[in-house]
């Protein structure tokens, strides 16, 4: 019986390979003006200095309330409508950006 409380793809043999294999590629999933997009607001917000972890920097955990809030509408109204192209029964709770620092 085919679990409805997950996500599913809405192409099914994607679905069916996800299945299967476990991953799936989904080419051009992001085009490279999306990713432009994306990466201008993490240059916007990074800030390695700003970080309670040495090794990871999270736009959740390290960034002021007002600006991780914004942070996330950006980033939801940029990638909502690439997955709502892929993908059904889902909910988006909440995007990050997260960075691993240079170290260890």
């Amino acid at each position: 019986m085919e679990n409805l409380n997950r996500p599913q793809l809405i192409n099914k043999e994607g679905q069916n390979e996800l299945d299967k294999e476990g991953f799936l590629i989904i080419p051009n999933f992001l085009n490279n003006n999306i990713v432009d997009r994306v990466f201008e607001l993490y240059v916007k917000h990074f800030n390695p200095e700003k970080t309670s972890d040495p090794h990871y920097w999270n736009s959740l955990w390290n960034l002021p309330i007002k600006q991780k809030e914004d942070l996330n509408e950006e980033l939801l109204s940029i990638l909502k409508p690439i997955i709502k192209n892929h993908f059904s029964n889902y909910e988006i709770l909440v995007i990050t950006i997260m960075v691993k620092l240079i170290g260890e």
